[in-house]
């Protein structure tokens, strides 16, 4: 048969990559193989579906025989796109979304769509060299892979399906274009945003930055339901003994004493940026370092910065960053924490930081529970800024907004639901858990090969023996227990299940953490 798909609107010219030494790299784009020459021609390609399903209807993938036209005008054009797979393209391969519609993708998303076409409109905005450092883009990108994962799981029936993820990128992207294909500004931003999320080896530096767990997960779940019984006063008063061990009152800084604190060293030590504002390293008269976090405008009304930070100084757990004072002076305000030495446990597992975590601290830390996962000087695991999100107020019908950077741990059903449950913690810990084992990120934006870090986990828990090494972090040069490695990544890849009902429960994660603690280290908490 002939090719039914025009090329003009969205013609393919040969990138730079098709002439570089390193082009016979292997490459993946949206679950269709390859090699780096390929990229545009399947970008281009891909339009070119979309545009075709937009003007017809019908499946968005091809039959075989005419896959075969379609790519030849792209095989003539250049020699190395001749060792392309348009194939994978092919509606007759397995999986679940290669004999979709829009229509399919439409009413299986629903408003998660609508959520992901308004992200991804910040990508209008940014020049392309700027594409790679673009916090818009990687907003766009997290909640992309994010809203593929939902898309498999509702097409396949709930099933933890995760190998068939790839076709249902490809499908998704196709269906966004589809939806706007005549505006070919966004049409191209939305490709170039994920082109430099997957290609590019630099792109979003900082994303180990901004990892913003929802919880460690038993210790919230215990908390939430403390601070409702907590009554609140009127007034968070208090200059007593500032150690951050015992009493409930907080010490009142005033806006000098936060500036001489943060003076100690020039220019400032700047620590982290996080959703409600930016930290810093300070020293205090008596020696004390501590934590001083400025806190962004959008804060709420002094009232409620008064009454919230009085509930929360009643709240002390090990496993908590204590909160040591504040200061609300001159319309500014700020958050005094102590100050924990190890950074956040991001940086220690992406490599931001020289040490490399031992396998007895990561099932610690574990045990226990990245940027707001703290690490002291004792390699104890703390959470930081807990209760600031409840004190912004953050609305379920904005999250794909207010929780930025936090897409790859969120959970699926909350993304299509919004509602969270322990069940959505149990599944950010999960999400934890396999960093932690691995030493990679949730969504790798690096990444050049298929498999992402949960599909990769499910498939090594399910070959019979299981063989660590080929997802344990190579940094721990195979100093792991096997039996306890093999418990922790089984529990992982069931808490990161995409159902709720196939998770486990706080208990039973509880006593295979332990289980695995013991193991590892001999020694009965």
């Amino acid at each position: 048969p002939e090719c039914s798909l025009d090329f003009n609107a969205y013609p393919y010219s040969a990138s730079s990559s098709c002439l570089v030494a390193d082009n016979f790299t292997y490459v993946d784009w949206r679950g269709v193989s390859g090699y780096p020459c390929c990229v545009d021609a399947y970008v281009a390609f891909g339009k070119a579906l979309a545009l075709k399903v937009n003007q017809s209807g019908g499946p968005i993938f091809l039959e075989k025989e005419e896959i075969v036209a379609c790519s030849q005008p792209f095989t003539q054009a250049h020699p190395e796109l001749q060792r392309c797979y348009f194939n994978e393209l092919d509606r007759t391969q397995t999986g679940f979304c290669y004999n979709t519609t829009i229509d399919d993708i439409r009413n299986t998303l629903g408003k998660q769509l609508n959520s992901l076409q308004t992200i991804c409109n910040g990508t209008l905005v940014v020049e392309r060299s700027n594409m790679g450092k673009s916090e818009a883009c990687r907003d766009c990108y997290a909640m992309f892979i994010n809203a593929t994962q939902i898309l498999n799981s509702l097409l396949g029936g709930g099933r933890n399906a995760l190998t068939d993820i790839p076709d249902c990128e490809m499908a998704l992207l196709i269906a966004m274009d589809a939806s706007r294909i005549r505006d070919s500004q966004w049409v191209d931003s939305l490709s170039t945003c994920l082109v430099y999320a997957q290609m590019n080896n630099h792109t979003f530096e900082a994303v180990g930055a901004v990892i913003g767990l929802i919880a460690i997960f038993l210790l919230v779940i215990v908390l939430v339901s403390h601070l409702k019984k907590i009554p609140k006063t009127k007034e968070g008063k208090g200059n007593i003994k500032l150690n951050g061990e015992h009493g409930s009152r907080l010490v009142k800084f005033s806006s000098e004493e936060i500036l001489n604190a943060m003076n100690y060293t020039s220019p400032w030590a700047f620590l982290g940026e996080g959703s409600t504002g930016k930290v810093y390293k300070g020293k205090l008269p008596s020696g004390q370092y501590i934590a001083i976090k400025h806190i962004c405008k959008d804060f709420p009304k002094p009232e409620a910065f008064l009454m919230e930070i009085t509930t929360l100084s009643k709240i002390r757990h090990n496993n908590l960053v204590s909160l040591l004072g504040f200061c609300d002076e001159n319309d500014e305000q700020y958050f005094v924490y102590e100050y924990c030495a190890n950074g956040n446990l991001s940086q220690m597992l992406l490599g931001l930081k020289d040490k490399v975590l031992t396998w007895e601290q990561r099932v610690k830390i574990a045990y226990d529970s990245p940027t707001n996962i703290l690490l002291t000087e004792s390699m104890e695991a703390k959470l930081a800024d807990f209760g600031l999100l409840r004190m912004f107020k953050i609305q379920e019908t904005k999250v794909y907004t207010d929780v930025k950077g936090t897409m790859g741990y969120l959970d699926p059903e909350y993304a299509s639901q919004g509602r969270l449950t322990c069940s959505s913690d149990i599944y950010s810990f999960g999400i934890v858990l396999l960093q932690l084992l691995s030493g990679r990120r949730a969504i790798d934006f690096d990444q050049s090969h298929r498999e992402s870090l949960l599909r990769k986990a499910h498939r090594v828990s399910q070959a019979n023996p299981i063989d660590p090494s080929k997802f344990a972090d190579p940094r721990l040069n195979g100093e792991y227990s096997r039996e306890a490695f093999e418990i922790l990544l089984k529990l992982a890849v069931l808490c990161t299940a995409p159902s709720c009902q196939g998770r486990p429960r706080v208990s039973e994660a509880y006593e295979e953490i332990y289980k695995a603690w013991t193991i590892s280290t001999g020694i009965h908490l």
